[in-house]
């Protein structure tokens, strides 16, 4: 595989304890930015300790509430993928269209259609070396016709 995007991460850990000085939650805030470039969203994991369930919905409810934490919906390759501007170039094969009454040798020509936009799509991906999923994407359509 193509190196698509690269990623610098620091992880900080730390620990929320209880009054006994007991460990009840782990928190774990890892700071991406893509390689020599701008930072991308901050993502925290909140880890409960097992048998401090309770205590640790409770620190869970605090700490969303005091520092303003919302969830992140978008996975980490994506986000970096849309901040980076850069996109995959493998051309899916397009869905083809077919009618129940129509002739098998005009489908197979809509088919054939259909497999060649695809071949044409990802030759440039090949030739330019850009990224494997352009070859993958050839080889599928290649093999249907």
């Amino acid at each position: 595989m193509i190196c698509v995007v690269e990623l610098q991460t620091r992880r900080t850990r730390f620990r929320v304890r209880n009054n006994d000085s007991k460990t009840v939650y782990k928190v774990l805030l890892d700071e991406n930015r893509l390689l020599h470039r701008r930072p991308l969203m901050p993502r925290i994991a909140l880890v409960p300790v097992r048998g401090y369930k309770k205590s640790s919905t409770r620190y869970h409810a605090t700490l969303v509430a005091q520092f303003n934490l919302c969830s992140v919906d978008e996975a980490l390759y994506h986000e970096a993928l849309r901040r980076s501007e850069r996109r995959p170039r493998g051309q899916e094969l397009t869905p083809v269209s077919l009618a129940t009454t129509q002739r098998s040798d005009a489908a197979y020509k809509s088919l054939l259609r259909g497999y060649s936009h695809s071949v044409k799509a990802n030759m440039a991906g090949i030739v330019d070396d850009f990224d494997t999923e352009c070859l993958h994407e050839l080889r599928i359509a290649i093999r249907r016709i």
